[in-house]
């Protein structure tokens, strides 16, 4: 299943503040800052990275796809999306990564992890690799930090996964809540998208959406639900819910809610009305 970033395209973008610097970046063990080659690359990692905002924000499709690397599998340009702000885009290194986990990471564990980054890295032909964190506001009420992996390829950086796919952060657990951001985009009186915006990935058993009172994702024999919230569900991955009796559901509450596997527990995750 491809997965799109969350960010979308027609919308106002902000730039709060840029930090970071080239020097910080994260090359895995070996450091390649000292080599003897005489070229060098125009564009920083955390350029690449605002580069790749402004050009969504202007739906510049072209664009995207050619900071994008040809061989990212979880990456893809995107024209629409939620209204965002941009807060920081940052280097990180892999020990900064680690530090900002919530859960003890070894030695051990960093020192695997860089491996696997230069293996990864061998493996699609490329360079070296860069890790960018970024803290964006999402609408009004979410705000979601995550990392950028790019890869150097022919003395040129390129998107190439997102921090889930590479993080520490410590797994959330069937008995508890992920911190999630959602997108929803109503495409009529009686249908709607609901998309994965960003933060943890979650088992699609443990959640449950409603409208009004019906619980729309369920067996409800007037709802149909379509997409790809199949087992976990991560970034990106949206579903569409559709009202058959195409009733008018304007006005009511559109609730996605959390509950654990040994139903000891519930939360809701995001609330919208029906516009």
């Amino acid at each position: 299943m491809n997965r799109r970033h969350f960010i979308g395209g027609t919308v106002s973008l902000t730039i709060v503040g840029l930090a970071g610097c080239v020097d910080d970046i994260d090359s895995g063990p070996e450091e390649t800052a000292d080599n003897d080659s005489e070229e060098t690359v125009d564009s920083s990692p955390e350029d690449i990275v605002e580069e790749f905002f402004n050009a969504v924000a202007d739906g510049d499709v072209e664009t995207q796809e050619e900071l994008i690397h040809e061989q990212s599998s979880s990456l893809q340009s995107t024209d629409g999306g939620p209204e965002l702000t941009i807060n920081e885009i940052e280097s990180r290194t892999v020990n900064d990564m680690a530090d900002r986990s919530s859960s003890s990471v070894s030695d051990e564990q960093i020192a695997q992890r860089r491996e696997e980054f230069n293996d990864e890295i061998d493996e699609i032909g490329a360079d070296d690799y860069a890790i960018v964190l970024f803290n964006i506001d999402i609408g009004e009420e979410d705000n979601v930090e995550e990392y950028y992996i790019l890869v150097e390829d022919e003395q040129e950086w390129k998107l190439y996964a997102v921090a889930e796919d590479i993080g520490f952060e410590e797994e959330p657990t069937e008995q508890t809540a992920p911190q999630v951001a959602f997108d929803f985009e109503f495409a009529s009186e009686y249908e709607l998208m609901i998309m994965h915006a960003g933060g943890d990935h979650f088992d699609a058993s443990n959640i449950a959406v409603d409208v009004g009172d019906t619980e729309a994702v369920s067996e409800a024999a007037n709802w149909e639900v379509s997409g790809d919230w199949e087992e976990t569900v991560r970034a990106g991955d949206e579903i569409t819910v559709t009202d058959t009796t195409q009733t008018d559901n304007s006005g009511e509450s559109v609730r996605i809610w959390w509950s654990s596997s040994d139903g000891e527990s519930t939360n809701t995750l995001s609330e919208r009305p029906w516009p």
